[in-house]
This record gives structure tokens, sequence and C-alpha cells, in this order.
């Protein structure tokens, strides 16, 4: 008699022995607690007769198994059932089919409407007693719905307040009679100064290059100056760091109708459209360097930590005000100088000028005095954590977050997140009461202080680093998730771009009198994105040994889209390598450092995702759909509920269909039987970046000594690796729990891999080299963003030999980190020793 291998994965001691009075529940285990029994191939001798008892109990205990494995089957609650078994049979089972349609049809367009009214009624600024009472809503309401765990956990961090004694002021005095002019009340960075101005446009490195080159305003010019520029291209932090390079005193940032009402639409503002009134005041964090509480980077601001003082910290330099159009006008209509170049001044009817200074209106002495009072304290933030326990891997998590806090009422940025976060908690939760659990555990994150540099999201990680390095699968991001109601636009993970575009086929395009069915199908028309077929990854079976078994049809993919003709064989290898080599696909945005989920992939490797409805010529004109065109109030005292009800939104069917996609997201992540991440997408973004790199440097680098072919057969081998990888995924032996075990670790792990501990050459805490944002602002198209940064920094640089030096030389440093990485990328899903 043989006995064959038996799987206990989470438990060594249970027995079938005593089920009835046995406490079928068991504490958590870390991963690998598995018991395998011996195999004996002994021939055991019986008597005739013996032998025929024997076979007579086998066939019992075969019907007994049988009966039991029907009546399994035909019964959806198992929490009764012996565990061993139980969870035996789970590990290989697939997702239930039906719980997709369920998802589906429980989102609640008027549940959603109702949180968003009630989490937007007041303001709620990070560290505030509104942010705190919210925070305690959303534990309560994950409570209510099943959880099984939550817990709302603080953290000590830097803000800059208003001081409530003081108010912030700027007022233009004439001198001569000591007499103001015109006074505005607002807040921001703490500090004083006074004097004349000069107008910079947007204040990009171009601008400032056009003031010094055409109109002779230098860097001495500006030296000790207060500047005035646009809000738009340009984040706060960003504008305000080229004014101090440029030796500015302060800097004044207002919203100009060019960007948040143009002239040109002729549409009266808020409260008649969503778009800005004159008086309306934009406010954004002037700290954003993706490290959370400035006094404890890379650790959490626990109550213990360790902070650093004030004093060497790298904090704004100098005062920085927002003020509205209107006062901004006080000022731009009286400045002296040079007209302003014509493309400086498409949205006002008023003529710009540069300064320095005003213009004297008579023998009067005009200047510009600004005082902001703002104070730096540390204020109490607040995350909820919800959990639902996997039913098969409890240690694999499938994060789902939100940001909670606003500048003010915030009704798009983001309690219309919170809404489909709720309802999603709502409708996951409600599903454990009919007996459901999902295969993976699910993690419901409600962050605070996202406005504040990403504190909320990256202290999290910094705390639970270590664990979420071995156990998160991957973060769905759920801030702003409507703007407009023209079409989807998403920013993501290579590997999540098959999940999404399923969930988007699923789901019915919430204009249903256009042509476009699902929300996929109106994303492709919108958002096309057209490839070049010179640039896509291929195979070719040469690349393979004789020994390496691979379906024929496999290599003729580019003749079969020629064709036209369907793939019949359903195999999930041509599936996804298919799907990877579309000519036409939806666009997906790259990842940037705006929201919640930048520390997730920047830091900790973990896949990211991040949807937004949006209005399409606004995505067309600008990479990043949250921005001012798309929606001017953003940030704004006017961001209300009353504008989604009014304007963007009013049925709430686009806020549900962007639900049920984010639904069908998580459930598709959490509940497969296989992790549904497609290798050959990240194949191609890697062949992407690499052909960018190609056309743009290949003569500068060969001459510098760096061979580029390197990176192409990095590239190549990991190609190579993924087709074998899903090959091999297509014909595992389903029954083996251990074989379903590796292959997903090895999924859930290859993020990991893009990770290097020292970061980008300019910013070590950006440690995935492949997906991290760029520090500068380059002329070239995407590509690797270390070598990107550095490209930049050499066209900057004139005849400073010594400097290009140096430069070349981190280039080639970079450039091998680069190339070991994808390489260990690629012997990440090769065969397991």
């Amino acid at each position: 008699m043989t006995l064959t291998a038996q799987y206990r994965p989470y438990r060594d001691e249970e027995t079938l022995d005593g089920v009835e009075n046995s406490d079928l529940s068991w504490p958590d285990h870390e991963v690998g607690t598995i018991q395998i029994y011996e195999k004996t191939t002994e021939d055991i001798p019986f008597a005739s007769n013996r032998r025929l008892l024997m076979g007579v109990v086998m066939l019992s205990v075969l019907t007994i198994l049988t009966g039991f494995l029907i009546g399994y089957f035909a019964h959806s609650t198992h929490s009764e059932c012996v565990p061993n078994l139980a969870m035996s049979l789970h590990s290989v089972r697939d997702e239930n089919p039906t719980i997709r349609a369920k998802i589906m049809r429980e989102i609640n367009p008027i549940s959603i409407r109702s949180v968003v009214k009630e989490f937007s009624r007041e303001p709620h600024m990070a560290g505030s007693a509104n942010d705190l009472r919210l925070a305690i809503q959303v534990k309560d309401f994950l409570n209510a719905h099943h959880f099984d765990k939550t817990e709302l956990k603080n953290y000590s961090v830097l803000l800059s307040v208003p001081d409530s004694h003081e108010s912030n002021y700027i007022e233009i005095i004439d001198q001569s009679i000591n007499k103001t002019i015109h006074t505005s009340i607002g807040t921001d960075k703490k500090g004083s100064d006074s004097g004349s101005v000069i107008f910079v446009n947007f204040g990009q490195l171009a601008d400032y290059q056009i003031l010094s080159t055409v109109y002779n305003i230098t860097r001495d010019t500006i030296a000790g100056k207060i500047l005035i520029a646009k809000q738009f291209h340009l984040t706060a932090d960003e504008q305000m760091s080229f004014a101090y390079q440029m030796g500015a005193a302060a800097l004044l940032l207002y919203p100009d109708p060019e960007h948040y009402n143009s002239p040109n639409l002729k549409v009266k503002p808020f409260p008649d459209s969503p778009y800005m009134p004159a008086d309306a005041v934009r406010h954004d964090s002037l700290i954003w360097n993706g490290l959370g509480d400035p006094q404890t980077p890379g650790y959490p601001a626990t109550s213990y930590a360790h902070r650093l003082p004030l004093q060497s910290l790298n904090l704004p330099n100098i005062p920085v005000q927002p003020i509205s159009y209107l006062n901004a006008l006080q000022i731009l209509s009286r400045l002296d100088g040079s007209k302003a170049p014509g493309a400086w001044n498409v949205g006002s009817n008023t003529t710009y000028y540069l300064g320095p200074g005003f213009r004297n209106e008579g023998n009067s002495n005009i200047t510009l005095r600004l005082k902001i009072s703002n104070q730096l304290v540390n204020k109490t933030i607040y995350n909820v954590i919800g959990s639902i326990r996997g039913k098969v891997e409890p240690d694999r998590y499938v994060i789902v977050g939100n940001h909670r806090d606003a500048w003010f009422n915030g009704a798009i940025d983001s309690a219309a997140g919170t809404a489909a976060f709720l309802e999603l908690s709502r409708v996951f939760g409600d599903l454990l009461v009919e007996g459901w659990r999902p295969r993976r555990s699910l993690l419901f994150c409600s962050w605070g202080a996202e406005e504040f540099n990403l504190i909320g999201s990256t202290e999290w990680i910094e705390e639970n680093l270590k664990i979420l390095h071995g156990r998160a699968v991957a973060y769905i991001n759920s801030d702003i998730i409507v703007i407009g109601n023209g079409s989807l636009s998403v920013a993501a993970s290579p590997l999540l771009y098959h999940a999404i575009f399923n969930a988007t086929k699923e789901v019915l395009n919430p204009n249903d009198e256009e042509e476009a069915k699902t929300v996929y199908e109106k994303w492709l028309i919108s958002l096309p994105h057209m490839r070049n077929t010179s640039g896509m990854i291929s195979v070719k079976r040469n690349a393979f040994d004789s020994s390496f078994d691979l379906d024929e049809d496999l290599f003729s993919i580019n003749q079969h889209f020629n064709t036209g003709e369907p793939n019949e064989s359903g195999s999930l290898l041509k599936t996804y390598m298919e799907s990877a080599v579309l000519q036409t696909r939806p666009k997906v945005r790259p990842l940037d450092m705006r929201s919640s989920y930048a520390p997730f992939f920047t830091m900790a490797g973990i896949p990211a995702l991040d949807i937004t409805y949006t209005n399409v010529n606004a995505v067309n004109e600008d990479s990043n759909p949250i921005n001012s065109m798309s929606y001017p109030l953003l940030h704004t005292k006017y961001d209300t509920f009353e504008v989604i009800d009014k304007f963007i939104d009013p049925t709430f069917r686009v806020h549900k269909a962007v639900t049920q996609v984010l639904g069908e997201i998580i459930r598709d992540i959490s509940d497969s039987l296989f992790i549904p991440f497609n290798l050959l997408d990240y194949a191609q973004v890697l062949r992407d970046l690499y052909v960018t790199l190609h056309i743009h440097t290949e003569t500068i680098l060969n001459n510098n000594g760096i061979n580029i072919g390197l990176l192409d057969s990095a590239i190549t081998n990991f190609t190579l690796a993924a087709v074998r990888f899903h090959s091999k995924q297509d014909k595992l032996d389903f029954t083996d729990p251990m074989a379903i075990r590796r292959v997903n670790d090895q999924l859930m792990l290859i993020e990991r891999t893009f990770l290097d501990p020292n970061g980008l050459p300019r910013n070590m805490m950006k440690r995935h080299i492949i997906l991290s944002p760029s520090e500068t602002d380059p002329p070239y198209d995407e590509m690797f963003p270390g070598l990107m940064d550095e490209f930049s920094i050499l066209l900057q640089q004139s005849g400073n030999t010594s400097t290009k030096h140096w430069t070349w030389d981190v280039i080639r440093a970079h450039f091998s980190i680069i190339v070991s990485t994808i390489e260990t990328a690629a012997h990440a899903i090769s065969d397991v020793i």
C-alpha cells in the first residue's frame, strides 16, 4: 500500500478525531506551516480474505469521501467543515463565479451620494476635530459591516497650520503717504518680507530663461524680490524651489483665468458652473518629497519615535502665499517694466507687465508687504485599518486605500473617493454574512494627512514595511474617482494592466446613450494608445532549447493579429501574449508622486493603481487628469457637494461605474486562484523604455563607454523568462496546492525585484528604478527615471567639464544597476531550484 502526500496549509495538529467537540478556529500562522506525511513503497502482505475485507473498507471510504465532496461543493457555507480538509479543498479551488454579479448588483449610487454629502458637509483638515470625527465614523462603519478587525492608528506628525491669533496678509502700500492701497488675507508658510515684485509666468526654468535672455531680468535682478506666478504646470513646491534657486525673497501664487475660467468660454463661474470664481484661493502643500512626516524620515512617527530638530529639516526656504486672481490683479495691473510676452497674457483682459517694482502713481512710492504667520506644530493624525481575513491565503494582503482629509470640504478630493471606499467595504463585508470569503485577505485603509506630503499612507508603510514586503499583493487607490463624465483615466503598474482591462470590460458605460457599451470601449475610443510594431516584444523559437515544450502557435501571434483570426486555445500564455502586443490599447498613465499610492510602489515595490473618470479633452492636453483645467475648483473652498450634484454627476451613475470597476479589480486580485498578473505587460513596458532610450541616447552612450546592447539583452531575457513562466503556469498540476502557492509567490514578489536599496541617483527614497517618477522635468519622452534625470542635468550644464565627468560616472553606475536589476527579475520568475 502507498500513502500519498497530504497538504495541511495552516495547522499541524488537527485530526479528524473528536471533530464534534473540537474548536475549529485556530490562530494565525506564518506561511510555511505545512505538514507532509512520508511516502512509503513497502508492500504489505495480507491474507486473501483480509484483502477482500480491505477492498470493502476502501470502497466504503471512497464512497463516503465522494459523498462528502458532493455535499461540500453543494453548499456555500463551510464554517463548520473540518479545517484540514476544507482548507485543502479551497487551496486548489478557483473563485466563485457568482460573486462578480453580486458585487456589481449591490453597488448603490444612492448610498454613494449620501456618503459624499455627509463627508463634505464641513471642512476637515488633517489633525482637526472634524477629521477625527470622520475617522471614528469610518471605523464604526467597518465594524457595522462585519469586518474581522478594525483599528484606529494614530501618528504624531509635523504640520504647518494657520496661527489662530495672527492672520496672514499682503498689502500694497504707498510709502510716500504711508497708506494701504490693498489688503488680502490668506495662509501658507511662515515669514514676512516687503519689496518690489516681478511677474515670472509659471515660474518654470524656461520662463526664467526668457526673462534673462530677452528682458535682461537675470538672477541678480531677481535676488531679494517678491515673485508672482500662475498656479499651473508645476506644483507649488516645485515653483517655490525654482524661486529659491533664483534668489527670490518670497513667492505669490495665483490661479490665472487662462486655466481656471478662460474668458473664451464665456461662462459664469461657480455657483453657475464648475469654473473658478475670481475670489477663489487654491491651497497646496509646500512639503512634497515623498518622505511623509518631515521629522521622522524613513521611520513611523510613533509616540516613541526619535524626531529630528526643526533646524535640521529641509523645509520650505522662502515665504510662499497663495492668493486669488482678484488680489493678483491688484498687483499685476500696477507692475512697471516691460510688457509681458503675449503668451503670458492669454487669460486676462488686463495687460500684464513684468516689473520689477510698481509704476509710480504721481509722486507715490508703492511697495508690497507680505506677512505669513503659520506655525509648525505636532498634530495627531489618524488612519483607519479594517481587515477581512482571507480563507486560503490569509497572509497575502490586497490593500484598498483612500485619503480622508481635505483642505476644506473636499467633495471631489476626496469625499467621493471615501464614498466608493465605504460602499465597497459594505458590499464585501456583507458578503461575509452569506458565507463567502476572499481567497486572500483584504485591508481597507482610510488615510489621514494625505494633503500634507502623503503622511498617512507613508507612516503606515514605514511601520509595516518588513511585513508588507512578504505579504502585500497590490494596492488599489480610491481618492479622486470622478472629476468629469468623459472617460476613465488610469495610472498603474504594468502588472495590474490585465486586471484593469478585464474589469472595465465588465462594467457598462455610465453614459448609456453613447455607442460604446462598456467602460473599456469608451476608454479605448477616448484615450487610445497606438504602438509601433517594431517596438513590440517578440518571441522566436530559436530562443528556446529543444527540451522546452512550447505551443508552436505562440510564434505566429503577430501574424494572427494581421489576419484577425480568433484565439481558440484559451491558454493563459496566449491570452497574456495577445493582450500585451495589441497595437491599440487604452492609454495607461505612469504613476506619479501626488497621491496616497506613491509610497507603495516607490518605497515598497507593491503594484499600485489609481483610476479617475475625467473630462477627455483635459487628459489629452495634459498627462495628469487631476489638473486645474479638468477640475478648476480642486483644493479651494468651492469643492463642495453642490458641484458634484449639480454639474459633475447628478445621478451618481459615473460614481457607481467607477466603484464597480474598483470592486471587480479587488475581487479578481483577492479571489482568483492565480494572482492575475501578466508579466508580458511588464516586458512590453521595459521594451518601450528601452526604445525611447535607444532613440535619444544610443550614440552618446556608445561614445561614453556604455553598451546599450546589454540592456537590450537583459530585457529579452526577462521576456523569455516571462513566456516560460506563463507557459509552465498553463501546464501546472492544479491539484497541487504547493505548486499554486509557489507560482503566486513568484508573481507577488516580482515587483520587489525592481527595487534598489540605494534608490535613484537624485533621491534615495525612490527605490523603484523602473516606475519611480523622474526628479527633473526633462525634454525626453518616458525612459528610465534615473537616466532621465542625469541626461536632463547634462543638458543644463554648459562648459562645466568637471561636473559633466561626474554626471557620466553616475550614468555608467546607474546603467549597470538597471541591467543587473532586470536580469535579477528574469531569474526571479525562472524555475525554482
